[in-house]
């Protein structure tokens, strides 16, 4: 009898020239649903997703546009990298899936994040007017576990064998994709390898419009899965966030201002907290001193978050006449005192990472 993966052979006492074994073989599923657990309590994972167009769609497309089948393909295809952590329950996927010239986007703790390609010093950019109809919650492990438990659910299971000592599950399955904002989901013919221990390592699947492949790159242990808009010195990328959460409304300045949290960690109770705090009536407010001037203003909030107003540079207006804007607010650290006669005057670290950024109303 030969050992599929999921058999455990243990040699039994050697007798009148005899060996005796004992093999307990896992159904096919049994291992399918034992990937699929691995990948939901395993505290995290990393998966690369490529996907494209099938050669019959293509064709379909070809045909109908006038176009070569390879250019459409290749217009199709791009990889997307999806990170996972149940800390914080943050999901982040890393390639083209929302469209609008987005890079990224994540969904930490039921949050939406959508991220552009990082900008240079000088540069800005508008908020997005969402075009997707994905939702945070589309984002999650859901989207590489649930095909998983879809051939399960099927009962048309076959086994084959793999690699090395791994085995292969091929059964029907439904897979999603995140495709310019939209869930794509298409019933498909899907396959799963998974290695001698049950950890899968590769997936497949083939349904009328799109090909997908996943590889495995990383299950359990301590995944890291950084805040993207975070700079390099922080383990992000420095990239644009397009859309976070907007939390309310906020005067300043004798303007209205959207509040809106760019940083993982930055709740939204915690940011209209600190935006309320603004100005230089509150006790737990302070001037940055080496940092405010004629044009700048720089407020220190409980000491450990730095907001910034600068003024506007309007043509034909002096800098007295120019309005003011509020820009954003960054985490803050008191290095210490420059000069002793000017213990006010203190130096501030100010971390590559914009935890509330305020984007004007009116």
């Amino acid at each position: 009898m030969v050992a599929g993966a999921g058999v455990l052979v243990t040699a039994g006492l050697a007798t009148g020239g005899y060996v005796l074994y004992e093999q307990f073989t896992i159904a096919p599923a049994e291992a399918v649903t034992t990937a699929a657990t691995t990948l939901e309590e395993s505290g995290g994972f990393v998966v690369e997703v490529e996907r494209g167009f099938t050669d019959a769609h293509a064709e379909e497309v070809a045909a109908r546009t006038g176009r070569s089948v390879e250019a459409v393909l290749e217009e199709s295809r791009t990889t997307v990298e999806y990170r996972y952590t149940a800390e914080g329950d943050t999901f982040l996927a890393r390639g083209e899936v929302m469209g609008q010239g987005s890079v990224a986007a994540a969904n930490s703790d039921g949050r939406l994040y959508v991220y552009g390609p990082a900008l240079e010093e000088g540069e800005t950019a508008d908020p997005l007017n969402p075009l997707w109809e994905v939702t945070a919650e589309d984002l999650g492990p859901e989207l590489v576990v649930g095909p998983l438990r879809d051939m399960v659910a099927s009962g048309e299971l076959e086994e084959e064998p793999g690699e090395g000592s791994g085995r292969v599950y091929t059964g029907p399955l439904t897979f999603r994709l995140v495709v310019d904002g939209e869930m794509v989901q298409e019933v498909a013919e899907g396959l799963l390898e998974v290695d001698a221990e049950g950890i899968p390592v590769r997936m497949e699947s083939t349904g009328e419009t799109w090909r997908a492949r996943v590889d495995f790159t990383e299950v359990g242990g301590s995944v890291e899965v950084v805040d993207p808009q975070r700079g390099p010195e922080l383990g992000g990328e420095g990239l644009e966030v397009l859309h976070a959460p907007v939390c309310g409304e906020l005067e300043f300045y004798g303007r209205g201002w959207r509040v809106r949290a760019d940083a993982w960690e930055m709740s939204c109770d915690r940011a209209m907290e600190i935006s309320g705090l603004l100005g230089p009536e509150s006790e737990r407010v302070e001037f940055a001193l080496g940092y405010t001037g004629t044009g700048m203003d720089t407020f220190i909030v409980d000491r450990e978050v730095a907001c910034t107003g600068m003024r506007d540079h309007v043509p034909g207006l002096s800098g007295a006449e120019s309005p003011w804007s509020l820009v954003d607010c960054t985490p803050a650290a008191a290095t210490g005192v420059t000069d002793p006669d000017w213990e006010e005057w203190e130096e501030w670290e100010f971390a590559p990472s914009t935890l509330i950024r305020f984007l004007r109303v009116r």
